[in-house]
């Protein structure tokens, strides 16, 4: 019989959010930013208002201290005692809403999230310029949390704002408390945990994330080796979302991956990447194999793990070469077009670059050759559509 190496735990809110406030709960570096939509974040607090299931959180308490970062922008420094291996999501939203702080979203910029609240019709919404000037909502309802007069003095100064606009009857007057009173009260909401053994390491951690995220469609093939690469090579990892974040904006300061055609994400050099290292095009084929595992014993072996990440992060270093990225740019205008608006498909723009690295390094082909080839490759991928239909297998 097998052994359980969880336990069933539940938290209120207010002591989750006050764990991640202290720091003593935090993000392993298996997670990705916060990049949930507004919208999402106000049905997530109408299903607590009304007292609805809104799922649960996984857990685990750490045996030693381990790559992490804090949730959205706490401050607090205990040092990750506990990590969310899942519910990032959901976590990071109620921390930000009912602290008042803001996130750092996929981007790295910093955003705050604002959801406002009718009391008297109990109605949840996204914050906007019309709410804001709508006395019967409450434009915040971080306030409800936040404010340092207290819920009498808070719930007599909305009523009195209100009754500037218009009369209030007694009866709209106990409704708004009655509702302002329930809101302030989600803090005792109680969320399902699932808190993972401490005799876990790490690598059986990001096991059971992958395992949990693949029944869904947040994680692709991509999401899976980059879970992998935060457990065993964290710095390439960094280096992949470094190089992503740098492509988004012109460079004031050297050289940098900026360019008038594409900012690729992490996932997506990663996915040249594994092609020229591993000479893979399915990703999940390069998953299985990043983990050691034997395609025909099915055992995994570290050694054969570190083969094959060794084979992937010296693939990476020329993928994300600034003299091979811009060289290659060269290639595509050679091949007549100009700017990311005349791009039919980021696979082509991705699968075309992984051509000109294999030519280049694999090949020895000569610079003027190179050019006039992979710009005759992309002209001709760009016309049929050649990545557009089952990339992967194709590209395989």
């Amino acid at each position: 019989m097998s052994t359980q190496r969880f336990s069933h735990t539940t938290y209120p809110i207010s002591q989750l959010v006050a764990q991640i406030e202290s720091g003593q709960l935090s993000l392993p570096d298996l997670q990705r930013p916060f990049v949930w939509k507004r919208t999402r974040i106000r049905d997530l607090f109408d299903s607590l208002y009304h007292g609805y299931p809104a799922g649960y959180f996984l857990f685990w308490s750490t045996p030693s201290l381990v790559d992490s970062h804090k949730v959205a922008t706490a401050e607090g420094t205990a040092g990750g005692l506990k990590m969310i291996v899942d519910g990032q999501q959901r976590l990071t939203s109620l921390y930000a809403v009912m602290k008042g702080r803001p996130v750092i979203n996929e981007d790295n910029e910093v955003q705050f999230i604002r959801i406002s609240f009718n009391p008297l019709t109990e109605a949840f919404a996204v914050g906007d310029a019309a709410r804001e000037k709508d006395p019967e909502w409450l434009n915040n309802i971080s306030e409800v949390w936040t404010n340092s007069e207290g819920m009498f003095a808070f719930t007599n100064a909305f009523i009195s704002n209100l009754s500037n606009s218009r009369e209030v009857s007694a009866e709209e007057n106990k409704k708004i408390g009655e509702s302002l009173s329930k809101l302030e009260g989600l803090g005792n909401y109680q969320f399902s945990s699932l808190d993972l053994s401490a005799d876990l390491d790490i690598d059986e951690v990001a096991e059971v994330f992958v395992r949990i995220n693949s029944l869904g469609v947040p994680l692709n093939s991509a999401d899976f080796i980059l879970t992998l690469m935060s457990v065993h090579k964290k710095e390439a990892r960094h280096q992949l979302e470094d190089f992503a974040r740098a492509a988004k904006n012109p460079s004031t300061d050297g050289a940098s991956p900026y360019n008038h055609f594409h900012a690729p994400s992490p996932d997506e050099m990663l996915r040249v990447a594994v092609g020229l290292g591993l000479k893979r095009g399915v990703l999940q084929n390069a998953y299985q194999a990043l983990r050691g595992r034997d395609p025909k014993t099915k055992l995994v072996s570290a050694a054969v793990r570190d083969e094959h990440f060794d084979q992937l992060l010296a693939a990476q270093d020329q993928v994300l070469n600034l003299t091979n990225w811009h060289e290659y740019m060269v290639a595509v205008k050679r091949a007549g077009y100009r700017s990311g608006d005349m791009l039919t498909s980021t696979n082509n723009f991705l699968y075309c670059y992984l051509v000109f690295l294999i030519g280049r390094h694999e090949y020895g082909v000569g610079q003027s050759e190179l050019r006039e080839a992979v710009a005759r490759w992309f002209f001709m991928a760009s016309l049929t559509g050649r990545y557009t239909g089952s990339p992967e297998t194709i590209l395989e």
